[in-house]
């Protein structure tokens, strides 16, 4: 099933979205690294990319699960590999969210209590379907996004021209926040099965790229020259920094909906591709989405995931960049420049090979 180029790009957005309203910085958050940081990230990301869509092209498979149903044990193997990466990335989304919310809203009110209402509106919605996530994942962008400019502007007569001054660049911080930027988008491993959805995954991912982009960078430079050193005290900056611009409406209080919209679209697209590996168990789609839901919250609610400390990332980093790019690069550049190719006989008994 084929979804529209805004809603491929949009599902893509709201994914990273959410991961950039429950950002905290470290104490020693230097603005122009973690700028020179997003900017190497997505390079990193694009150039991977690049490679993974040209060699799809070339490919007789459509999308990487396609490619490795071709071989049984295979497919099984990497099935159990990324369905439990995705299974842990759902499980690191909603210990986000109910630790954003226990943080800023309801601090006497259980986790689960929290966990539950959001996993269960995941549910539905990956068992509506892609199509539907692509039409609400949209609305949640336009919504975002007319916030995001309100902000901006108001944000203008605030700026402070000293966030230019910084003198403490340096090597080590930009790979420190390269490496952050990476550990959060798993999205990016999203992208070799995405190709069944897409129409055009070239345009489309490279769109979602460079929005991307866009709205982390402005954004990092907004949180650092109208809040300044208090990036650094603050637990959820880009929230702040919504409060703090002020205006005609209460912002902050329109990106609570839209963060909270944002997790519920995230933990269903994750849902949704845990049901792709998960499609041969004999049971009906909506108790595996069922089963993937409780088993996440269990996740989230246990302590199992890690912490957001530099080890993690560096781990989270690392099989991102493997299970996103690499290893499907290796597979799909094994499928097209292979010398196996399919053979047969012409009209007159010569041998002849095709590519498949």
């Amino acid at each position: 099933m084929k979804i529209s180029s805004v809603g491929a790009v949009s599902l893509l957005l709201i994914s990273r979205i959410f991961t950039l309203m429950i950002y905290t910085a470290d104490k020693g958050f230097t603005s122009v690294s973690f700028l020179l940081g997003i900017c190497l990230s997505t390079v990193i990301q694009g150039i991977l990319s690049l490679i993974l869509i040209l060699l799809v092209k070339k490919s007789s498979a459509d999308d990487f699960y396609s490619l490795i149903s071709e071989n049984r044990f295979l497919m099984i193997v990497l099935s159990l590999f990324y369905g439990a990466f995705f299974i842990l990335s759902g499980g690191t989304v909603l210990k986000n969210f109910t630790s954003f919310a226990n943080g800023l809203f309801f601090e006497n009110v259980s986790a689960f209590v929290i966990a539950i209402p959001i996993i269960s509106v995941a549910v539905y919605g990956a068992f509506s379907g892609i199509k539907s996530l692509s039409r609400s994942a949209s609305v949640i962008f336009c919504i975002f996004l007319f916030m995001f400019l309100i902000t901006s502007v108001l944000s203008a007569e605030k700026i402070s021209p000293a966030v230019f001054n910084e003198t403490t660049l340096s090597l080590s911080s930009v790979v420190k926040y390269t490496v952050y930027d990476i550990s959060a988008s798993p999205e990016f491993v999203m992208l070799p099965f995405f190709c069944l959805y897409s129409k055009n995954i070239r345009k489309d991912y490279f769109s979602f790229l460079s929005l991307r982009l866009v709205i982390l960078t402005t954004s990092s430079f907004l949180m650092a020259s109208v809040l300044k050193d208090f990036v650094n005290y603050t637990d959820f900056p880009f929230f702040t920094l919504s409060g703090a611009v002020g205006g005609f409406i209460k912002s902050d209080a329109l990106y609570l909906v839209i963060w909270t919209l944002s997790a519920s679209v995230k933990l269903s697209l994750i849902l949704h591709f845990v049901n792709i590996f998960t499609e041969r168990i004999p049971l009906k789609k909506h108790l595996k989405f069922i089963l993937s839901g409780i088993i996440i919250t269990l996740i989230s609610l246990t302590g199992t995931v890690t912490g957001n400390n530099g080890n993690s990332q560096i781990i989270s980093a690392v099989f991102i960049l493997l299970m996103g790019g690499i290893i499907p690069i290796i597979f799909f550049s094994k499928e097209v420049f292979s010398l196996d190719k399919k053979t047969y006989y012409d009209n007159n008994n010569n041998l002849s090979s095709d590519r498949m």
